[in-house]
């Protein structure tokens, strides 16, 4: 970008450009929108674990999109069951 010494800046010149979102993150915002409150807490933080990783993250937000979410939530807690002991 060329300096323009006469040119006032917006506050939209001075902000830093948007980042794109993880597959993670997505997951993250799409799991909250499912499930919400109505799942146990305990349930809802070893669903995070899950979606932390980007690879289960991309196959969560594809079942998320094509099936159900009784689906997903099964899909979720035998991943939770094949990854062991969560904490």
């Amino acid at each position: 970008m060329a300096s323009n010494p006469g040119r006032h800046l917006s506050p939209m010149d001075t902000s830093p450009p948007q980042r794109t979102q993880s597959g993670s993150e997505c997951a993250l915002e799409v799991l909250q929108h499912i499930f919400g409150n109505q799942i146990p807490d305990d349930d809802f933080v070893n669903y995070i674990r899950i979606v932390e990783d980007d690879m289960k993250a991309c196959t969560f937000l594809k079942l998320a999109q094509t099936t159900s979410p009784a689906i997903v939530q099964k899909w979720l807690a035998k991943e939770v069951l094949a990854r062991g002991t969560p904490f």
